[in-house]
C-alpha cells in the first residue's frame, strides 16, 4: 500500500494487542504523526477494530471522508488484512513486532532471577509480550494457570471416558472462567497452551509448555486425536472473537466447553 499523508487524522496500529501502546510518536520518530496534539485534541481509540460491526464501519468511513477538527482516530488490529482496504487506505500505518520467546526468557532469567523452566513456560504463553510474561511468573498467576490446566485435563479425561456429569462439569467450569473478565483473556491463552501440548505430546513430549503437569496431559493425549485438537483450536479462536465483540462470556464459554466435551466423548464423530 502506498504511504499515507501525514496529516491524516486516522492511525492504524498492528501487532500483538498486549504490546501495543498509542502515543503521539516515540522518541525515535517512528511513531504515528497525529495532526492534533494539543490539550484540546480529542482521541478516539478502537482497541479491537477488526471486530467492528458493519454499521460501525460505514459510520467510520463517513467520518474519514470529512474528519472533524482537533480529532484523531486510532484503530488497533492484529494485521492490516483484518481491516477493510477502504479504511486502511485512509490511515497512517504503524506495525509493532513481538519479542521472541528467547528474548523474554533472557529478560526474566537475567533481570529477575526467574527459574529458566518457569520463564520458558511464561514466554510460550505471553504472545510476544514481556509485560504479560512478567505477570505470568507471579505466584497468583502460577496457581491460576495450574488450576486451569488441571480442570481442562480432568474435563477431557471425564468426557473421553464417557463419564456421566461431564456436561455439568463443563458448564460449571464455564461459569468460573467467565466470572472475572480481567483474567478471561489470560485463561484462554492457557487453554491454547493446553491444546498445543495435547497436539505436541505424541511427537515432542519434551517440548510441552506445561511441563509441570505433563503426565496427566500425556495420559489424555493418548486418547485424543490431533484432528480433534485442531478443531478445538479453531473453536477457541472463534470464542475469542465472540468475546472481543462483546458476546456474553459465560454463554460463549458454555458453548465452547459443551462442543469440546461432545467431541471428546465421541472422538469418531463429526459434531
Amino acid at each position: 500500500m502506498g504511504s499515507k499523508p501525514e496529516d491524516t487524522p486516522c492511525v492504524a496500529i498492528y501487532g500483538n494487542r498486549r504490546n501495543r501502546q498509542v502515543s503521539n510518536g516515540d522518541k525515535t520518530g517512528h511513531g504515528p504523526k497525529l495532526p492534533w496534539t494539543g490539550d484540546n485534541a480529542n482521541r478516539f481509540t478502537w482497541p479491537a477494530a477488526e471486530v467492528m460491526t458493519l454499521p460501525a464501519i460505514n459510520a467510520l468511513l463517513k467520518i474519514l471522508e470529512e474528519p472533524p477538527q482537533q480529532t484523531a482516530l486510532i484503530l488497533i488490529a492484529p494485521k492490516s488484512s483484518a481491516l477493510l482496504p477502504t479504511i486502511v487506505s485512509r490511515c497512517q500505518e504503524v506495525r509493532f513486532t513481538q519479542a521472541t520467546n528467547d528474548q523474554i526468557v533472557n529478560q526474566l532469567v537475567e533481570r529477575q532471577g526467574i527459574d529458566p523452566s518457569l520463564a520458558r513456560t511464561a514466554a510460550a504463553m505471553a504472545e510476544g509480550s514481556y509485560k504479560t510474561a512478567n505477570e505470568m511468573v507471579s505466584e497468583k498467576w502460577l496457581r491460576l494457570r495450574k488450576w486451569m490446566i488441571t480442570e481442562m485435563t480432568a474435563l477431557g479425561q471425564s468426557a473421553s471416558a464417557g463419564q456421566r456429569g461431564s456436561i455439568r462439569r463443563a458448564m460449571a467450569l464455564a461459569e468460573l472462567v467467565a466470572s472475572d473478565r480481567q483474567t478471561l483473556s489470560r485463561l484462554t491463552v492457557v487453554i491454547k497452551s493446553w491444546l498445543r501440548d495435547l497436539a505436541a505430546w505424541p511427537f515432542l513430549p519434551m517440548n510441552l509448555i506445561n511441563q509441570d503437569v505433563a503426565e496427566p496431559i500425556g495420559a489424555l493425549a493418548a486418547t485424543v486425536g490431533t484432528d480433534l485438537v485442531f478443531t478445538a483450536f479453531a473453536d477457541l479462536e472463534s470464542l475469542e472473537k465472540q468475546i472481543q465483540a462483546n458476546a456474553n462470556p459465560r454463554l460463549a464459554l458454555e458453548a465452547y466447553f459443551f462442543k469440546l466435551t461432545q467431541r471428546l466423548s465421541n472422538p469418531g464423530g463429526t459434531g
